[in-house]
């Protein structure tokens, strides 16, 4: 044992038999069905989502790997079950149902999910994966209406507009100040894109998705009346479900399709089974409109909190009782939209917005390309500057108590401290060159807010273990003593040299397996963020550890990997190292 990397040994008697695998056959290639782009799925830290998977049966069980990805690194989720039947498309299709665990240490980001199976190929869907760190905390969205881009650029540079309607470059204007911003999630009531700018292609909503991706926050979207001439099948491609529920603790999502009544039924059941729910708290139902096309109100003694539908381009209120329906102006009116905020008590939730929801309606364009709210930066955030200044200058009338910067910052073992903010995450990335401070701020209304990020003057933890990295996980800054573990015998300490939780029990540094015919195989869980590699010894009682021949440490694949020995090596005992990038020195 070494400060730096520790070892975990398994003994492998010599080969006594050969095996022969029959060739495999050619992947067969499966889908994500769901979560996607237009209909993600949220997660706490170290919680579990569900993923349906268009896929024919026959698969193993065990073979499933998931992966969570944001524009700097990867965190390996863990498939815990895998079942086969109607789990697809509100349970009307046949495939595969996943149920993946979360990192812990995850960021509180949206984040691509990535599925792969040996026998089924592989599968990615773009800003999939909401991460919030706890479901019943106070938080607020945005409604935005009508995108509804009739080309790529704009004719109108001063509004942003195509002709009468949007344009995708409209909504690259609009991303910088939406994530500023940072709902929890936009709430998109459909009409992304005009018509005649569609041509029965899916590119232009390929587009589309790429612009409204650089938000940087989940988005929840149905159909429009102006999305009519993309087929089912390419929307559910392209976007997600047309029809769908959604839930984040106790709090319940509904949007409901204008074009078509392919799931009314189940969404009648599974809507009034939400109502008859003791757990839930709230019931935000969104749709296109509320009494035209494929609309669907729900009967008496089931009523929402709140619906939210676009289509009229103004901000209205559609009714008020026995409920609300509330419209919001068309978003390509200089990047419109509404703020709900929605406060947590008990087991109840309130919308303190209802109660003045005039002041809650703004645009977040000025003119053109220059937002009404932005930020720059004293230094440029790209990783190389040890310290950084960011200037928010809020022109909009409102307080967003939850807005988010992330500062790109060269590495620190220490990690880093920031002023008038509060650190929600910090994560390597680069090869563990640089850290990625994510930051919670409180954005003044009208008004300048300075936060400024700085090296931690907090001394490094013994051990090399960065304080950044045991704070992240909850535990005290001192927490690395040889004794400070949650009951799995390992240290926090040789815990953050293996990359692994040290909050959970289950989550440690082992080989889960081991086969004897040559060549020799350890598996194990691997993060690619550290390095593993392999000694051999013939004699414990000599206790001499040896370098296998042709296995130099590497780095880990991330999530099942295996090392192979080859038989030519005279060892009978093998140990797996793991170790950081910088000092993969195995001895």
């Amino acid at each position: 044992l070494m400060r730096g990397l520790y070892d975990r040994q398994f003994m492998i008697p010599v080969a006594l038999c050969l095996c022969v695998a029959a060739a495999s056959p050619a992947p067969a290639q499966f889908t994500i069905a769901r979560p996607s782009f237009g209909v993600p799925v949220f997660a706490q830290p170290g919680g579990t989502i569900q993923v349906e998977v268009k896929a024919a049966a026959g698969l193993d069980a065990d073979g499933w790997g998931a992966g969570l990805a944001n524009d700097l690194r990867t965190w390996t989720g863990t498939v815990a079950q895998a079942e086969y039947g109607s789990y697809v498309e509100n349970d009307t299709t046949t495939g595969y149902r996943l149920t993946i665990r979360i990192p812990a240490d995850i960021s509180p980001e949206v984040f691509q999910l990535t599925i792969w199976h040996p026998g089924g190929g592989t599968a990615t869907n773009v800003n999939a994966v909401g991460i919030v760190p706890d479901f019943e905390s106070d938080f607020y969205i945005l409604h935005y209406a009508d995108p509804q881009a009739g080309g790529f650029e704009p004719t109108d540079p001063e509004t942003g507009q195509c002709g009468k309607h949007g344009s995708i470059r409209e909504i690259y204007w609009h991303a910088p100040a939406l994530r500023l911003i940072n709902p929890r999630f936009m709430f998109d009531t459909g009409d992304e894109l005009d018509d005649p700018y569609y041509a029965y292609s899916v590119t232009n909503y390929q587009q589309y998705l790429a612009a409204m991706g650089q938000i940087g926050v989940p988005v929840v979207i149905t159909r429009g009346n102006n999305d009519d001439l993309i087929s089912t099948e390419d929307w559910r491609r392209t976007i997600g479900i047309e029809t769908y529920s959604l839930a984040m603790g106790s709090f319940y999502v509904c949007q409901k399709d204008y074009n078509e009544d392919h799931f009314t039924a189940w969404l009648t059941n599974n809507y009034a089974a939400a109502c008859t729910n003791p757990a839930i708290g709230f019931r935000l139902f969104g749709q296109h409109f509320s009494d035209s096309g494929c609309s669907w109100l729900p009967p008496a003694g089931q009523y929402p909190d709140l619906m939210l539908v676009g289509h009229i381009h103004v901000n209205s209120t559609v009714l008020s009782a026995p409920y609300p329906i509330l419209s919001t102006e068309a978003a390509f009116t200089k990047g419109a939209v509404s703020l709900f905020e929605f406060s947590h008590s008990g087991t109840n939730w309130t919308c303190p917005t209802l109660t003045n929801l005039p002041a809650a309606q703004f645009r977040v364009m000025a003119s053109g390309a220059v937002a009404r709210i932005a930020c720059t930066y004293d230094h440029p955030n790209d990783g190389t500057s040890p310290a950084n200044t960011a200037t928010i200058v809020n022109g909009i009338p409102l307080r967003f108590w939850s807005g988010r910067l992330r500062f790109l910052m060269p590495y620190a073992t220490a990690g880093y401290d920031v002023s008038n903010g509060t650190i929600v995450a910090q994560y390597p990335y680069n090869q563990d060159s640089n850290l990625a401070v994510v930051v919670k701020v409180d954005i003044a209304a009208s008004n300048t807010t300075v936060v400024g990020i700085q090296p931690s003057a907090a001394p490094p933890a013994a051990n090399g273990t960065p304080a950044w990295w045991l704070v992240q996980h909850g535990l005290p800054a001192n927490a690395v003593g040889e004794g400070y573990d949650e009951g799995d015998g390992i240290p926090a300490w040789q815990e953050y040299v293996a990359d692994t939780n040290p909050t959970n029990a289950g989550s440690c540094f082992r080989i889960t397996a081991a086969s004897a015919p040559p060549p020799e195989s350890l598996h194990f869980e691997s993060s690619s963020n550290r390095v593993y590699g392999v000694r051999g010894c013939t004699n414990l009682l000599e206790g001499i550890w040896t370098p296998v021949a042709g296995l130099e440490p590497r780095p880990g694949a991330g999530g099942d990997d295996v090392l192979q020995v080859s038989n030519a090596n005279p060892y009978q005992l093998y140990r797996l190292s793991v170790g950081l990038p910088e000092t993969p020195d195995f001895k």
